[in-house]
């Protein structure tokens, strides 16, 4: 199991959706792994002018600082960009049903995500 599966899991293990309501267990994870990366494609590209003047080896630990703060603060922007991607990648009855519960539990896990995952998120958004 990769970093990426396991935020996945992780995210998913913070919600009250029952494993019969989890949409396929696979679907799921690849769902919330599709919003992660569209949140850290988000937050790279707001960031764009301060990473560039950084080296490839602390961006990773600036982008888990960004993170971290963004989770742990909760500002209205973040709520309402974070609500904006988990609509465009769930069906309507399921952004209506769980978009709280995922939005909730994926700035908790915001607020505890190592370099490590991290820098596997970097690899991925980059790659594609």
């Amino acid at each position: 199991m990769t970093d990426i599966d396991k935020i996945g899991y992780e995210v998913l293990s913070k919600t009250s959706i029952k494993e019969d309501q989890r949409f396929g267990s696979v679907l799921a994870i690849i769902m919330i792994i599709g919003i992660i990366v569209n949140v850290i494609r988000v937050i790279q590209e707001c960031e764009k002018e301060k990473m560039v003047s950084i080296d490839e080896c602390h961006q990773s630990g600036f982008l888990r600082d960004v993170i971290k703060n963004l989770a742990k603060r909760k500002s209205w922007y973040t709520s309402m960009k974070l609500k904006k991607i988990i609509r465009q990648s769930l069906p309507i009855a399921d952004y209506r049903a769980y978009k709280s519960e995922i939005h909730d539990a994926i700035l908790l896990v915001g607020t505890q995500v190592s370099e490590s995952q991290v820098t596997t998120l970097m690899e991925t958004v980059n790659n594609d």
